[in-house]
């Protein structure tokens, strides 16, 4: 339960932009202002609800986008050896959806459809020791991989877990 109201309390949170943004230029080191165009996406409420848990683990993530970046933020309380392949299957999931918004992919044409450089970002509260910050490789997730969107795009990304255990236990 103490879950459930602390992943209610961040969305509800950083669901003002300003707030967003400042978070986010805390992870990434960069220096947007607060007025700054900000994209906040959401799941179908059947995607992350207790009795579908097709990604169960996204009732507790913020997703956006800033600056031609889909950014996804994540709190886990736990450490899970299979979050780079939750990412993969969330990323693609959520790339799709922005692509979709208006958008024929099947239509004929010589525009190429830029998507959004994924940004991936988990913010750790457990209890088990962990460093104050470590870098994920998704490539790491999959034991060879030969499309070019995959390793030029997916696979160069990285997860950046920051550990918030000892600063923050409001989250």
């Amino acid at each position: 339960m103490k879950e459930l109201q602390q992943n209610k309390a961040l969305k509800e949170f950083f669901s003002e932009p300003k707030k967003l943004i400042a978070l986010y230029n805390t992870l990434s080191g960069n220096q947007y202002q607060p007025d700054t165009m900000v994209e906040i996406l959401s799941l179908p409420n059947v995607l992350v609800s207790e009795e579908n848990s097709f990604f169960p683990f996204m009732k507790n993530s913020i997703d956006f986008i800033i600056d031609n970046k889909l950014v996804i933020i994540i709190k886990q309380s736990t450490i899970d050896e299979n979050i780079l392949r939750y990412l993969v299957d969330y990323l693609l999931f959520l790339i799709n959806t922005v692509i979709n918004k208006g958008i024929d992919v099947f239509a004929e044409g010589e525009n190429i459809i830029n998507l959004p450089h994924p940004e991936l970002y988990v913010l750790y509260n457990g209890e088990e020791a962990f460093p104050d910050e470590k870098e994920l490789d998704l490539s790491d997730a999959y034991e060879s991989y030969s499309s070019p969107f995959f390793s030029d795009y997916i696979a160069s990304s990285n997860v950046k877990v920051v550990n918030i255990s000892n600063i923050v236990q409001l989250l």
